[in-house]
């Protein structure tokens, strides 16, 4: 990584960082010197609670060697626990946004797989607004039948004998010495 630039603000620093030798791709880091805060437009500890190489690099470009409690999430800490039953500390809040980041960056890569194929996008997007209707109206506690569109298309359900009308039947576990129904080899007589 590399510092491109920096702005002095007020109360933020603002530094520009890319990749060593692709000037392309770029993300903003902002320091808060008084509160030791550190930004950066990548969102990664916001998203996965990890630290980003961009805010690395400005650690390292001001001679920082400890990592700021700012960069610590509680959920990284023995204090969790103590935090989920204390209203001040860890909120759910945190979790919403945490759970809609990692869904956006899913729907993102999602978005790059479908969109090659019409068929995939529009499978998709019926998928998508199936599932947004059924759980806006869940939401909203109005007892709408599902969408057809999400009762078809969803995705973890698993399905056997898809029109066949009849229930499946279990297959018999046999004896692999005698071949036998019944029994195991280890209670074979």
């Amino acid at each position: 990584m590399r510092v491109l630039n920096i702005a002095n603000n007020d109360d933020c620093i603002k530094y520009i960082v890319c990749k060593h030798g692709r000037p392309d791709f770029m993300w903003t880091v902002e320091f808060c010197q008084e509160e030791m805060i550190f930004m950066c437009t990548c969102l990664r500890i916001e998203s996965f609670g990890i630290l980003c190489e961009h805010i690395v690099k400005v650690l390292d470009e001001r001679d920082i060697c400890e990592i700021s409690w700012s960069l610590v999430l509680d959920r990284w800490t023995k204090k969790v626990k103590s935090a989920l039953n204390d209203a001040s500390g860890f909120t759910r809040d945190a979790v919403v946004i945490s759970r809609q980041s990692a869904l956006m960056e899913f729907s993102k890569q999602l978005a790059v797989v479908a969109t090659k194929v019409p068929k995939r996008y529009e499978e998709t997007r019926d998928i998508i607004i199936g599932l947004y209707s059924s759980y806006k109206a869940a939401n909203e506690g109005i007892n709408q039948p599902q969408s057809s569109v999400a009762k078809s298309s969803n995705l973890y359900m698993h399905q056997t004998n898809i029109g066949s009308g009849q229930p499946s039947k279990k297959k018999r576990q046999r004896c692999n010495v005698c071949q036998m129904e019944g029994h195991k080899k280890t209670t074979c007589p």
